[in-house]
């Protein structure tokens, strides 16, 4: 009370504090309303980024299963429909999404039909090629894309790369195997062609991945997680890349 005495007392003016107060009070309402708009702006352009980021991947992938199916179609004939029906309606089960089953169905289809008795052999091989891929990555741990390199190698005569799966295909292991006694007809390496050696290290691959890792994925979050990614991505294929590519509409319907 004494203190607001000897303020009236005094004859203090304080209305000029009080405008000066009012002006910083408004002039910072005006700032936050600026920045605030800034940052919507910004906002929206990061956003049509993102988006616009996610259109032009679609469209890539898009792109890229429309190459693949051509190359299938090539490589496996008229089988290529079995193919098709498999990536549309179980390539999902075996962790991949339709876009990487048409990927690598394309870069298996390549290998396997330089050797294959026939179109749908290609097609059946490939498939299960694939299948192995899948089985491998969920009982080690390791990437489907990763796994598929290293069967991809393997095929190719290299040795290092698909043993780290605890699959051989040096010589001296393929004469070993099941496959080669079927295959070989009492010859040596040496003595076989071409067609005859891919045919039995394709063989002995899946001999061993089913002889080590069994004929179905680990039932573990790896494969769960695989299943849901897969998901997403054929999500992704039918909404986006429907729209920017006609196209994967017709070949990976969700």
């Amino acid at each position: 009370m004494a203190g607001s005495n000897f303020i009236v007392r005094g004859g203090a003016d304080f209305s000029s504090i009080t405008k000066a107060h009012n002006k910083t009070q408004t002039q910072l309402t005006s700032f936050q309303d600026k920045i605030s708009r800034s940052m919507k702006a910004v906002g929206a352009v990061l956003g049509n980024l993102a988006v616009g980021k996610l259109i032009k991947d679609s469209t890539a992938m898009a792109m890229g299963v429309e190459s693949a199916v051509g190359n299938i179609s090539r490589n496996m004939g008229s089988a290529s429909i079995t193919f098709n029906t498999w990536a549309q309606t179980q390539s999902k089960a075996w962790g991949m999404a339709r876009a990487d089953a048409y990927k690598y169905g394309s870069t298996f289809s390549n290998l396997l039909a330089s050797f294959s008795g026939s179109a749908q052999e290609t097609a059946d091989n490939t498939q299960e090629l694939m299948q192995a891929a899948a089985i491998i990555a969920s009982k080690t741990g390791g990437s489907y894309q990763d796994t598929a390199e290293r069967i991809r190698s393997g095929m190719l005569g290299s040795t290092e790369a698909i043993e780290d799966l605890g699959v051989y295909t040096n010589i001296a292991m393929i004469e070993s195997t099941d496959a080669f006694k079927k295959f070989a007809n009492g010859r040596s390496w040496a003595q076989l062609d071409f067609q005859v050696q891919q045919q039995i290290r394709l063989a002995a691959i899946l001999e061993q991945t089913y002889a080590r890792y069994g004929e179905t994925l680990a039932d573990n979050t790896q494969t769960r997680q695989a299943r849901f990614i897969a998901s997403l991505k054929n999500i992704q294929s039918l909404i986006l890349g429907g729209l920017s590519c006609p196209f994967i509409m017709r070949f990976c319907p969700y």
